[in-house]
């Protein structure tokens, strides 16, 4: 029985990866080069300069959310990428310009991560997302984002099963935002009305990982992808959600921590990891996240290629030499161990198929 999942495991892959590298990959390059030259015409400096940096540094992260469109029949698999990528963009771009300085912190994050739940169509579009920040002139960039994203999503087929879902994805994604920007303790994060309701659904987690769970877009992005397939029902939405929400999404967010964390601690920011007491609670927190991602993906249709995405997902962060550096290598061993023959081949292929992130040169224009 073993041998035969390895099996389909091997086939699996085999299909993701033709799919992703020769097909999804190169149109996320392509929408990459089409969001920088629209960033080159921002007119502020300031705002030219983080849409910029977000693409040149968190490239990956787009390139990433591409791999979800494996899910989408070959016919369709563009046009999930522009969504995709352009959901994912935008994130990285908010989350980036909420970084800055602003007189009002807190409230320049929520305003400006309003964008995400209009990107969705769970909220009107709206002009007003700077009003809390310094700069506001990015020429209509925002706006670009959160059209071409909404146009896509709305108009996919089971777009209404897939909207209650992403309405709670979306209310979770800004609290948490608002929370790991702020410094949040635990009086905070039980103010927040959402936040507290989920840390109270998952009692096996703590509450810093429900925090992490609900600043990742991976969940989001599945929804997006699996809404493509005009069968997919109310239940089978939610299913998705439990397949990535809380545990593959904290799962994300933690490890991108992970690698962050000697620089972090040279410079004095806080990180997710040392939150735990210990290296070794440490350790035994994320392989726990990543023992359960197997069980709870199996639970869904296409649960091999689900299982690959997660598995892709740490492989990438688990391929940074970060991930082994000092007390992160055990860490990084007991996630690598936990998630099984996938991550460890998706380990292997992003080390050896890194693409340089020092610059995002254009690659064309979309078609």
């Amino acid at each position: 029985m073993r041998t035969g999942k390895s099996a389909r495991q091997v086939l699996t892959f085999a299909r993701a990866a033709h799919r992703y590298w020769l097909e999804a990959y190169p149109h996320a390059r392509n929408e990459l080069g089409f969001w920088r030259e629209r960033a080159l015409i921002i007119p502020d400096p300031v705002l030219r300069e983080n849409a910029l940096s977000t693409q040149r540094l968190k490239a990956a992260n787009s390139e990433g959310a591409a791999a979800f469109a494996v899910l989408a029949p070959r016919a369709n698999r563009r046009i999930v990428v522009r969504m995709l990528v352009a959901f994912q963009l935008l994130a990285d771009y908010l989350d980036t310009v909420s970084e800055g300085e602003a007189d009002d912190p807190l409230g320049n994050n929520r305003q400006l991560h309003r964008a995400i739940g209009a990107a969705l169509g769970i909220a009107a579009e709206r002009d007003d997302y700077y009003d809390l920040n310094p700069q506001d002139g990015d020429g209509g960039y925002i706006r670009t984002h959160v059209s071409v994203c909404r146009e896509i999503a709305m108009a996919l087929p089971s777009y209404e099963s897939v909207r209650p879902p992403l309405r709670r994805l979306v209310v979770c994604y800004a609290e948490s935002q608002c929370l790991n920007h702020t410094g949040a303790a635990l009086g905070d994060a039980i103010q927040a009305e959402q936040t507290s309701l989920e840390i109270a659904r998952y009692p096996e987690l703590g509450w810093r990982e429900v925090v992490a769970a609900g600043g990742s877009t991976l969940a989001m992005l599945a929804l997006l992808a699996a809404a493509i397939d005009p069968g997919l029902s109310e239940r089978g939405a939610e299913s998705i959600v439990a397949a990535y929400y809380p545990s593959a999404n904290s799962l994300h967010l933690m490890l991108d921590s992970l690698i962050d964390l000697a620089l972090d601690r040279s410079a004095g920011n806080v990180n997710q990891i040392d939150h735990y007491g210990s290296q070794e609670e440490a350790r035994e927190r994320l392989a726990f996240l990543a023992s359960r991602s197997p069980d709870l993906v199996a639970r869904v249709p296409e649960s091999e290629l689900h299982e690959l995405i997660v598995a892709g997902m740490a492989g990438y962060y688990l391929a940074q030499p970060e991930a082994w550096s000092g007390s992160s290598s055990a860490i990084s061993r007991g996630v690598l161990e936990a998630l099984g023959p996938m991550a460890r081949w998706t380990r292997t292929v992003h080390r050896v198929s890194r693409i340089p992130r020092s610059a995002l040169q254009p690659v064309g224009q979309r078609v």
